[in-house]
């Protein structure tokens, strides 16, 4: 969890200058090891169980011929823990997404917690700067602590925390 919270700082932390023009587009280009890290929670922790689409015309996927106007449903979090596509699926590894690893461009679909092609989520990068903004103000005024306990996550509608996420704010 440091590890996490000390990569996302140093990526956000001149975001939280005073009194400064900061141009949120061009913060965010720089914060290189930040991009991993949103990338890695959301190839662990993917906000949508399921993608359901139709197929448009006869495919064969590994010996089997799925015909056109089927519905099929992909599941992200079964995706992202393909292990011929990742290394170490369970791990938190933010360095999977760098250029000497790109784990993630093994397959043009290894990383969906958006979708992927013409019905991709549109909101995917206002959903990228609204984290980075949120992350950037919280880290700003509070240390993250992990209290006792576990986390317990419902998948169905969609990802959410079953009770508590086992953290502290404490104020700097």
């Amino acid at each position: 969890m440091m590890c996490f919270l000390s990569c996302v700082w140093k990526g956000l932390n001149f975001l939280t200058m005073r009194n400064a023009e900061v141009d949120i587009f061009d913060a965010m280009q720089s914060c290189v090891q930040t991009d991993w890290v949103f990338k890695e929670t959301l190839r662990l922790y993917s906000p949508l169980s399921s993608l359901p689409r139709r197929t448009l015309e006869t495919v064969e996927i590994q010996g089997f011929t799925i015909l056109p106007n089927t519905s099929i449903t992909l599941v992200p979090r079964f995706v992202h823990h393909i292990s011929s596509i990742y290394s170490e699926t369970h791990r938190f590894d933010p360095e999977r997404f760098s250029p000497t690893r790109s784990e993630d461009q093994v397959h043009r679909c290894a990383w969906v917690p958006f979708g992927k092609g013409a019905h991709a989520c549109i909101g995917m990068h206002f959903a990228r700067m609204e984290v980075f903004v949120f992350f950037s103000r919280l880290l700003e005024r509070y240390r993250i602590q992990k209290t006792d306990g576990s986390l317990r996550l419902d998948y169905v509608p969609v990802l959410k925390p079953r009770k508590s996420i086992p953290i502290r704010l404490v104020a700097h």
